[in-house]
């Protein structure tokens, strides 16, 4: 089945270029929660920047002060006069009182920055954190075959990087409406020492933008870019991670060196060509500013402006430029995020995913039957059905064996009892009722698998059986490592139970890993045990132990075998036989089976094994 892509999907849905107002509105639903600190770090950056403006107007009266030139000071423009005029009143003149009130400003400012800081990293951090849980949480609840459209390395990237886009854009627009009112308070101060400088500034501001709205095109498509190739190195590290023991024993560790290095050299070209154009804007800017400044001052004179009111609007417009600077990088940034927002959004979107629903009947134990009848399953994008019009029945406290070749739907058929999957048509009762009406977890709670493929955490013997039952005992524990014929090696052990089995498990062999399996699923106590090629990597002698032990320690336990031993048929009550197409070949008692000439089971034992009847 092919692996679909966040990517491509959400290029799809896109309809291009999102304003800074488009942007604000696709984050409001995921930052929500937190919506309350929004008006905080406005008022805060807000009166900062109010702040800032008063300290400069106050230093440029200190300045006059000092020179002994108050009277020229108090002779300027329009509201900068009455500034001047408010301030020299309220120190009396007196330099001393200048200085303190400077200082007093200066840290009122720097207050008011830290609370800023402190206040936006919290809530950063917790939107960083809501939306990583708002993600796991969403991964455990949609439907299997949805999680299994996708590479792990995309969801593995989407969890671990792109998780922190919402939080930074929530940064960057709150630090954008912060600089803005900033810019609006610095022109209202620059419109106090002058009108027409105001006018000038605009124009020059207004360029300056224009130049930045080409620049934010290259930054998108980089973004586009970036979040591509960090899904790329996501699926190259946990292919690594995971077939590491595969690589070290074909010898591909160079091979993959370079696979990686080449996937590294490309997120090397891209983030410097991202770094190239954000680190136009602070230059672009200081160089185009300060031919603004050395425009304003040699229109001063022309202008009729005085040079108090030439002094204090350009020591504001100095101050005001990192303020203007800020906005135009976080405008980039916003370029550079809006692919990464659309992965997340689109990730948490639950109006276009199939979610694990439950019924509400309970579930205690199998009282008479599991069927299914007429089960058909397509995975989507499927040519053809992996189970197609499946009846039969799996008696209670019955050993039941379901047998085909690869791709012939077997797995498929445990996905469908643990709830993995869904039928595309037909029905599977239990006891007569529809497992879908069933409680799920009641259901689940008496259904144990023991699989081929062990997942093993990195941890001890115990904890790994453990995992079906946290709070079991050890004695429990011991228990189901005895009846699973992993008792006596786990005595053994360095450590006894507390052995670590190394990651993935990777310090025991296959056998020893599947017999850990084996123990977890008995620890469960269940009422019905699902053996998916669990005992493949065991000699006959420990299988049949294993079958016996089981036998003897639950009488009722019905048993459903997913096997390519034959061998094992012929023990069982119930044999079902599965086509390559998906259907039932056959099913029946074994040696009914059997006296058929063509009989299917007949034929596969005669392939392997040439002189069995």
């Amino acid at each position: 089945m092919a692996k679909s892509d966040f990517l491509a999907e959400l290029k799809a849905k896109s309809n291009g270029h999102c304003s800074i107002w488009q942007t604000a509105r696709a984050i409001a639903p995921l930052v929500r929660e937190h919506a309350w600190s929004t008006p905080w770090l406005f008022v805060l950056g807000f009166t900062s920047a109010l702040a800032e403006s008063l300290g400069i107007t106050l230093v440029i009266l200190f300045i006059y002060s000092a020179l002994d030139r108050t009277a020229d000071a108090v002779q300027s423009d329009g509201i900068l006069r009455r500034l001047f005029e408010t301030a020299e009143m309220i120190t009396g003149g007196s330099n001393t009182v200048m200085i303190a009130l400077i200082f007093f400003v200066i840290i009122s400012k720097s207050t008011l920055n830290f609370c800023y800081g402190i206040l936006s990293s919290t809530i950063k951090n917790r939107i960083s954190e809501k939306i990583r849980n708002d993600i796991h949480a969403q991964y455990l609840d949609v439907a299997h075959e949805y999680i299994q459209r996708y590479d792990r390395g995309d969801l593995l990237n989407i969890l671990a990087s792109e998780s922190w886009t919402v939080a930074d854009i929530f940064f960057s627009l709150t630090r954008m409406a912060v600089n803005i009112s900033s810019i609006a308070v610095f022109g209202v101060f620059l419109l106090a020492a002058s009108w027409k400088i105001t006018v000038v500034a605009g124009l020059g501001s207004l360029l300056l933008g224009t130049g930045l709205h080409f620049l934010s095109q290259p930054v998108r498509r980089i973004g586009e870019q970036a979040a591509q190739i960090n899904k790329r190195m996501a699926e190259h590290m946990l292919s690594t991670l995971q077939g590491m023991r595969t690589i070290r024993a074909f010898g591909r560790e160079e091979e993959e060196k370079q696979r990686f290095g080449n996937v590294s050299a490309r997120v090397r070209r891209i983030f410097m060509e991202s770094d190239r154009i954000n680190s136009l804007v602070d230059p672009i800017s200081e160089i185009s500013y300060l031919a603004l400044l050395t425009v304003i001052v040699a229109l001063s004179v022309p202008l009729e402006i005085s040079f108090a009111s030439t002094l204090a609007a350009v020591a504001l417009l100095y101050r005001l430029r990192p303020y203007i600077g800020e906005f135009q990088g976080h405008w980039l940034k916003l370029s550079e995020l809006n692919t990464s927002l659309g992965v997340v959004k689109s990730v948490l979107d639950r109006s276009d995913k199939p979610y694990l629903s439950s019924g509400d009947r309970p579930f205690q134990r199998l009282q008479s039957a599991i069927r299914f009848e007429g089960v058909s399953f397509v995975y989507p994008g499927a040519s053809r059905a992996s189970l197609e019009l499946a009846t039969f029945t799996v008696q209670r406290g019955k050993k039941t064996a379901i047998v085909g070749s690869s791709g012939s739907g077997k797995t498929t058929i445990v996905n469908l009892l643990l709830q993995l999957l869904r039928p595309t048509s037909g029905q599977i009762l239990v006891d007569a009722v529809p497992l879908q009406e069933l409680d799920r977890n009641n259901w689940l709670a008496r259904v144990a698998v023991a699989g081929q493929d062990i997942e093993l955490i990195e941890g001890t013997i115990a904890q790994n059986i453990a995992m079906a039952r946290p709070d079991a005992s050890l004695a429990d524990i011991r228990k189901a490592a005895e009846v699973a014929q992993i008792l006596e090696f786990a005595e053994k052990s360095p450590e006894g139970f507390d052995t670590w089995v190394g990651e993935q498990g990777l310090n025991l062999s296959g056998g020893q890993r599947q017999r850990i399996g084996i123990a977890r699923a008995l620890l469960c106590r269940p009422n019905i045990l699902i053996f998916d090629e669990a005992m493949n990597a065991l000699d006959g002698y420990l299988e049949r132990a294993i079958y016996e032990n089981i036998s003897n320690i639950a009488e009722e336990l019905t048993l459903i075998f997913i096997t390519h031993r034959l061998e094992t048929v012929l023990t069982v009550d119930h044999v079902i036989c599965l086509s390559e197409a998906g259907q039932i070949a056959e099913q029946g008692h074994p040696q009914e089976l059997l006296a058929h000439p063509k009989s299917v089971i007949k034929v596969m034992l005669q392939r392997k094994r040439p002189d069995a009847a």
